[in-house]
């Protein structure tokens, strides 16, 4: 269901080293929609989370990135109800 309605994951990378190499490496991959990137942090958009992850990993390893976290966010009902509906469950 979720992935019929678009629904993307997320994945939070933290860790040491080069964020800013790993960012630029991490949004030429194939099914990587966005990087958003901090001091200590990547965070990105991506379909299909669990399919991309070790490419992700040797990507941010490759370009400079200590990686000492990896989560995978998935979309819940709640997201899902909110794409389809534009509104809250609280709304």
């Amino acid at each position: 269901m979720i992935e019929l309605t678009g629904g993307v994951d997320r994945i939070d990378l933290r860790g040491t080293g080069s964020t800013s190499n790993a960012a630029t490496a991490l949004r030429q991959l194939p099914g990587v929609q966005q990087v958003d990137s901090g001091p200590s942090n990547l965070l990105l958009t991506v379909h299909n989370g669990p399919g991309l992850l070790a490419p992700i990993v040797a990507e941010a390893g490759g370009a400079g990135m200590a990686l000492t976290s990896v989560e995978i966010v998935r979309p819940d009902l709640e997201s899902v109800f909110l794409h389809l509906t534009g509104k809250a469950l609280r709304d």
